[in-house]
């Protein structure tokens, strides 16, 4: 899928999530289909004729026009639309892949992320983000939203690992190996 023409969020979330025409279950072991669509959403099923399959454009479409526009308003209303607006793009850009990747239910889950968002505080936002199962499942884009909260940079995933990987003493490749999960598990307080 071409994402060059594509406005920077787009292709942010396009990056994150890949493309599959057929159905897969993610990390969490749910059905998805396109960009990461959760055939158990009922936005999604009733946009689609079946779970069999779909193409590029299609997908294309339902992200741009149902997903995007819903990831947008949850990100906001998480933080306060007044804050949010305020936010730098990329910040704004985590936010709304947060969002998109978790719901809105679950991103409220992320009180402590939230309070430092508000008070200003990106520095306490970057680890609170690292101290969660999210950052487990999926390593590089919670390191990139991450990241891209502190710094108020859009960055990508590899970039993130890499600044990670040299922040903390390891050789910077870009891949979320064993030594670089490792270091990453240290942040998950005990609860």
């Amino acid at each position: 899928m071409p994402i060059t023409d594509l406005p920077p969020r787009v292709q942010m979330l396009i990056e994150n999530e890949g493309f599959s025409a057929k159905p897969y279950k993610d990390t969490r072991g749910n059905r998805t289909i396109g960009l990461g669509f959760n055939l158990d959403d009922p936005t999604i099923s009733s946009l689609l004729d079946s779970d069999t399959d779909i193409t590029e454009q299609k997908s294309l479409n339902i992200l741009t026009t149902k997903l995007l526009p819903r990831a947008e308003r949850e990100a906001a209303s998480y933080v306060s639309p007044r804050i949010f607006s305020k936010l730098t793009p990329g910040a704004q850009d985590a936010l709304v892949d947060l969002s998109y990747n978790l719901g809105a239910k679950k991103l409220d889950g992320f009180k402590n992320v939230r309070m430092a968002i508000q008070q200003g505080d990106t520095s306490t936002a970057f680890l609170e983000v690292l101290n969660s199962d999210y950052a487990q499942q999926v390593p590089s884009r919670a390191l990139r939203n991450a990241y891209m909260i502190r710094t108020g940079q859009n960055i990508t995933k590899e970039r993130a690992v890499r600044i990670f990987q040299a922040e903390h003493g390891l050789t910077p490749d870009g891949i979320v190996g064993p030594k670089t999960r490792a270091t990453l598990k240290k942040f998950r307080r005990r609860k």
